[in-house]
């Protein structure tokens, strides 16, 4: 079978990565290849199925989840003939996959975890994403802070380092796991609509041409459409509604009740105090590990800056233990003095009480 969607080049367009848009665009993208695949099966039911990295990023080797079987996306790619992937339906000889220009390209090819230096997202990760209530905000860019999308699509970035290969260039949709990739961001996004029903899509007017709830975005297979038209694709299919990023959140939708999830004892000032540091480092990360507009080098640039970045948290951990450690031993200083004195005071007052017996 011979990967044929020409206007997989799409995806290279700057509309549709780094900017408001990221989201809808892609979920319209979605339903389009799913309505075919749906169309070309005779099965009128027939879903795109989401792959929640998340799981597999708790897996000693995540390159070995079921979702790399042979019967399922094939595995990774053969190091010795240019990461080509050589298994599953997928396979080099069954899988010719095409460039920008709709032109054959040769195989499919994968390098999961870059031999092992990098991680997917965790739980945890996506929990940090959830706590962003503001869709996006200016400059509407790489540089949007507090912004969910922005936040939601440095994590996605992350899924296509990850996978390596033909899922770092611009044209991503010639691996099908882009398909399932996507589709589970798609469900965050939906998560998050659930969590904070009365957030909307921003900007609404203010913002770049293209990007506006009204504006038209870059077309997909099937031509252009609207933000505002992806906020109605919820009556073609729905997500299982189970909110896994609700454990131990802070959040904004019960600060009304001075409270964070699960700790009940948190309250409204210290859940604030919690935002805002979070907000604080991730403003250090983004200074640190800044991140460029141009996504094909950005992508191409992530296994050195995975290998970069813990280097700077743990200089960063490094600081606030030495605080902790110096904290704890004057707190021990403290108390050892304070033991001392009441000890001294103790033996003072049963010597005076033993020589009044006597």
């Amino acid at each position: 079978m011979q990967a044929t969607l020409s206007p997989i080049a799409i995806s290279a367009r700057v509309g549709i990565h780094w900017c408001p848009a990221f989201l809808p665009w892609h979920q319209i993208f979605l339903l389009d290849f799913e309505q075919d695949l749906q169309q070309v099966s005779g099965n009128p039911d027939l879903g795109v199925p989401y792959w929640d990295w998340t799981v597999d990023a708790n897996l000693d080797d995540p390159a070995g989840s079921s979702i790399w079987d042979e019967d399922f996306m094939g595995g990774d790619g053969d190091p010795s003939d240019g990461n080509a992937v050589k298994t599953g339906p997928f396979r080099d000889g069954a899988w010719e996959i095409v460039n920008g220009n709709g032109n054959p390209e040769g195989p499919l090819r994968r390098n999961l975890g870059a031999s092992g230096q990098l991680n997917l997202p965790n739980r945890g990760a996506i929990i940090q994403v959830m706590k962003r209530q503001n869709y996006d905000g200016e400059n509407w860019d790489y540089n949007s802070r507090r912004s969910f999308r922005n936040r939601l699509e440095r994590e996605h970035n992350s899924i296509h380092g990850w996978v390596g290969g033909s899922m770092t260039v611009m044209t991503t949709p010639n691996d099908p796991v882009f398909f399932l990739h996507h589709c589970f961001v798609d469900k965050i996004w939906c998560d998050w609509q659930h969590r904070y029903p009365n957030q909307g899509y921003q900007p609404t007017g203010q913002g770049p041409s293209g990007q506006n709830l009204n504006d038209q975005m870059e077309p997909t297979v099937y031509g252009a459409n609207t933000p505002q038209d992806s906020l109605s694709l919820k009556r073609f299919y729905l997500y299982d509604k189970n909110d896994r990023w609700e454990n131990k959140v802070c959040s904004w939708a019960l600060r009304a009740e001075s409270r964070c999830v699960e700790w009940a004892t948190t309250t409204r000032q210290e859940c604030l105090q919690e935002e805002e540091q979070g907000y604080q480092e991730e403003e250090q990360g983004y200074n640190e590990c800044s991140q460029t507009e141009d996504m094909e080098t950005y992508l191409a640039s992530i296994p050195q800056r995975y290998n970069d970045c813990p280097q700077t948290k743990d200089e960063h951990y490094k600081k606030y233990w030495t605080w902790i450690k110096k904290t704890v031993d004057v707190m021990v200083c403290v108390i050892w003095t304070w033991i001392e004195e009441v000890l001294c005071k103790a033996f003072f007052w049963f010597i005076r009480f033993v020589r009044i017996v006597n």
